[in-house]
């Protein structure tokens, strides 16, 4: 049987917050489809360049390298559906725990999390219940600051390579007191676009 596991996806989209499963409007993204179609990509990318020798498309890797083995290929889908079942678990376990979720200006222990989940995952290669339960944490985390900072606002779809990594600094967060919104009549306007926007975010990141 075929065994991969996913270490860490992280795919930045425009949104005030995340639904953990199920969202009101079909169009907006939730931590589930945001982690499915991230771990997805990730292990096709992977698949590609490792098994396949780059033979083929990346994108249908994972289902060519599946093609004959159907009970590994559900046994995947197992190990996505844990992923996300823990970092809907992190969201319920650890909502008093305001850098899990990126709340209350904590990047920067939002930050150290990150890595902290990081270094332990490589531990836990021989238990794999608790590998995927300590990936959905972090995972939750990196899916939380592209929703609870403005970072998207300033950055669109560019994801904020720093973030979470060791060694790396991040760049500075705003006081409380730093007044970065300013009312505006277009807010389409390239003035606007150089300008830090709060909208419904706690966190504000400083250029």
């Amino acid at each position: 049987m075929k065994r991969t596991v996913p270490i860490l996806i992280v795919i930045p989209i425009l949104t005030s917050a995340f639904y953990t499963r199920h969202s009101p409007d079909p169009r907006t993204n939730t931590h589930e489809t945001i982690t499915e179609v991230g771990t997805l990509q990730a292990l096709s990318s992977y698949i590609w360049k490792n098994k396949l020798k780059q033979i083929g498309s990346e994108i249908s890797a994972v289902e060519v390298f599946y093609e004959k083995d159907a009970t590994s290929k559900i046994e995947m889908g197992k190990s996505i559906n844990a992923i996300i079942q823990a970092i809907a678990d992190t969201q319920v376990e650890k909502k008093d725990t305001a850098y899990v979720h990126c709340h209350a200006d904590q990047i920067l222990l939002a930050h150290q999390h990150v890595i902290s989940c990081k270094d332990k995952l490589s531990q836990l290669k021989n238990d794999v219940v608790e590998l995927r339960k300590q990936l959905g944490e972090c995972l939750y985390t990196v899916q939380s600051f592209y929703s609870n900072t403005n970072w998207v606002e300033m950055y669109s779809g560019v994801p904020y390579t720093d973030f979470g990594i060791k060694g790396k600094r991040l760049m500075a967060v705003a006081l409380p007191e730093e007044d970065t919104c300013k009312d505006v009549e277009n807010i389409e306007t390239p003035a606007c676009a150089q300008r830090l926007f709060c909208v419904a975010h706690d966190n504000l990141l400083q250029i």
